[in-house]
């Protein structure tokens, strides 16, 4: 029986001329990128971004930025040159060019580097398929949906990621110097992240020759930097104390496995499967590279485990070894089309195996998809006893088809939940968002390469990416107005910079892009500026206090923002008066509250943006928290 599940690719190579080996693989390159692009849409700055963009604005102002609490106790940019190198592009590009550059270079070499490294490991006929599944996934690992792989915003984490698969790729061809050297090079960049690099590259040596145990020797260095109180590895024999940890414990759970959800644990349960999977049933180099892969999840895990979630010890927290998982996953995406193959050719219970694990993919991390992988699992242990009908077999793979298609409905359907309020245009922005989930996606890839590639369809076929590509690129910008406001004008021009001095601080409301962009002001509290209190426990307690002293504030406000957008005005609900005038008193250090919302006559100016936002005009309010306290 003729398989449908390889690249497809005519046979008889050679009957084909070159014009259609052209646009073969002309059309295989186009329909990943679309999906890639389609997966990765950039969205502005957001995120950790929004930190690397304060980085590099505090070197060309360090004045403003001094008295901001990110930066009051020193934060990590001292371990990077990616801040320089921001800021030496945000002077000759502006803002939002820089911006866009960065991400637009971090994801094509994300992308170039994921190529090279499939066409290294995996054979030919099937890497069509897993540049499909590697473009298309969500990419996330580790907990609370914090990371996910070629993130589409700036940051040194996709730049390292590629580096780390170009490395990956030098060592799996034996040149290991070399590797090491590109790892340790993206190490100036991300140090964390390289680091992950770091234990893969000594996991598949220790694969392939158990002597390169002796590496465990080189800890010898950070110990004694550690015992001479040389930073950060004095942090080393540091724990956290029972107040700083339970800041961390409430904020940043993502540091601890533990504190990781059963979704956070179905990523994990659905890459180790599929490496178990290929570790049985690939062979040759791709199979030691699944044997790493495997081992660096367990020791990354292991190690976060004893020595952050259990001994507490500080350095061994911050360092986030857990962050490794990436690769993990990158090898799990990358030996899939393989894994699914092999189990079809496998017989009837192989192939109910093989749809679990599709059906795993399509909804990785959901209830759902983790009993199908613990399904899989146990079916494979046991697939020589079970005796399965044809016919059991593919209603089962039927209904597992079907359970996809639900799964991404109700997925979609969320996602429109997300784009009614803050949408340019909220149907088109549902109807990408929803084309953008992996179950659509890998359809669409399927139709593609049957009903155009394998039937030597080829120009059809590459009209048909051509067009996927097109409309994907149109929509890769998903800013909404503010956002693309907020980098297109002047740093420091914002009217409220008039009036709010260099040096005070400023809480504006679930915003602090606005803060430190439009206006170059120190930001009093933002969720965001929590990323980093694991490495200072000053800024830890600091945080904690003004975010104590402001969120009852904070909460008011959001409920009259909803209520306000339901109602598309902006005086349905305002906070307390007396509230507001209790948190300028109490918040030491507090200057001015920007907020969404009027109350009464009592704010200093008024900004509206120059655009709609989900059909309405927005009015923002500055009041001064001295004008306040008098009245």
């Amino acid at each position: 029986m003729k398989n449908h599940l390889r690249d497809p690719l005519p046979e008889g190579q050679d009957s084909l001329s070159l014009g259609e080996r052209v646009l073969r693989g002309f059309s295989w390159f186009a329909l990943v990128a679309a999906i890639f692009i389609l997966a990765h849409p950039y969205t502005g700055v957001r995120h950790d971004g929004i930190l690397y963009l304060a980085q590099a604005l505090a070197r060309l102002n360090p004045e403003t930025f001094r008295g901001d609490v990110f930066f009051q106790w020193g934060s990590q940019d001292q371990y990077t040159l990616f801040s320089p190198l921001y800021s030496w592009l945000i002077v000759r590009l502006g803002l939002g060019h820089a911006d866009v550059t960065l991400v637009l270079l971090s994801q094509a070499l994300f992308l170039a580097a994921s190529l090279v490294l499939v066409r290294g490991l995996v054979q030919p006929g099937l890497r069509g398929f897993a540049m499909v599944f590697i473009a298309g996934s969500m990419g996330l690992y580790g907990g609370f949906f914090v990371f996910r792989m070629a993130e589409p915003f700036v940051t040194p984490r996709p730049f390292v990621e590629a580096a780390t698969l170009l490395a990956i790729l030098l060592v799996v061809s034996g040149r290991r110097g070399w590797s090491i050297v590109v790892l340790a090079t993206s190490a100036i960049l991300h140090p964390l992240m390289a680091l992950g690099g770091m234990l893969y590259w000594w996991m598949y040596l220790l694969v392939e020759d158990r002597r390169w145990f002796w590496l465990l020797l080189m800890g010898i260095g950070p110990v004694m930097a550690g015992l001479a109180g040389v930073a950060p590895f004095a942090q080393l024999f540091q724990r956290f104390d029972p107040q700083w940890l339970d800041i961390l414990l409430r904020n940043n759970g993502n540091l601890f496995i533990t504190r990781w959800s059963h979704f956070d644990l179905g990523l994990i349960a659905f890459d180790l499967l599929v490496l178990s999977l290929g570790i049985v049933l690939a062979k040759g180099k791709i199979r030691i590279a699944f044997k790493a892969a495997l081992a660096t999840a367990v020791a990354a895990l292991g190690v976060t485990f004893v020595g952050a979630d259990l001994i507490h010890i500080v350095f061994i927290t911050n360092v986030q070894i857990w962050r490794a998982l990436w690769i993990v996953h990158w090898m799990a995406l990358a030996g899939l089309p393989i894994v699914v193959l092999r189990l079809w050719d496998q017989g009837v219970a192989c192939r109910l195996i093989a749809g679990l694990v599709l059906f795993s993919f399509l909804g990785r991390g959901l209830p759902t998809a983790l009993a199908a992988t613990l399904v899989a699992a146990i079916v494979f242990h046991y697939r020589e006893r079970i005796a399965l009908s044809s016919r059991v077999a593919w209603f089962a793979i039927g209904a597992l088809a079907l359970g996809g298609f639900v799964t991404w409905g109700i997925s979609a359907y969320r996602t429109h939940g997300n784009t009614v309020y803050d949408s340019i245009d909220p149907t088109t922005d549902f109807l990408v968002g929803a084309l953008s989930k992996p179950f659509p996606l890998l359809v669409l890839a399927a139709a593609i390469a049957w009903f155009g590639l394998a039937r030597r369809n080829v120009l059809p076929a590459a009209l048909v990416v051509t067009s996927l590509l097109v409309m994907s690129c149109s929509q890769w910008d998903q800013r909404t107005p503010l956002q693309a406001l907020a980098e297109s004008a002047p740093l420091g021009s914002h009217p409220f910079s008039r009036i709010v001095k260099p040096g005070d601080n400023v809480l504006w409301y679930a915003d602090l892009l606005a803060p430190w962009v439009l206006m170059q002001r120190a930001s009093y509290f933002s969720n965001v500026q929590q990323s980093g209190q694991m490495f200072n426990r000053k800024t830890a307690i600091e945080l904690q206090r003004r975010k104590q002293a402001v969120e009852v504030l904070e909460l008011q406000e959001y409920i009259c923002h909803l209520m306000n957008n339901v109602n598309k005005k902006t005086d349905t609900c305002a906070p307390d008066l007396e509230h507001v005038q209790s948190v300028c008193e109490d918040a030491k250090g507090l200057d001015y509250i920007v907020l969404e919302t009027r109350i009464g006559n009592k704010s200093v100016a008024t900004w509206t943006p120059p655009v709609d936002v989900g059909g309405r005009r927005r009015y923002y309010y500055l009041y001064d928290c001295k004008n306040l306290a008098g009245d």
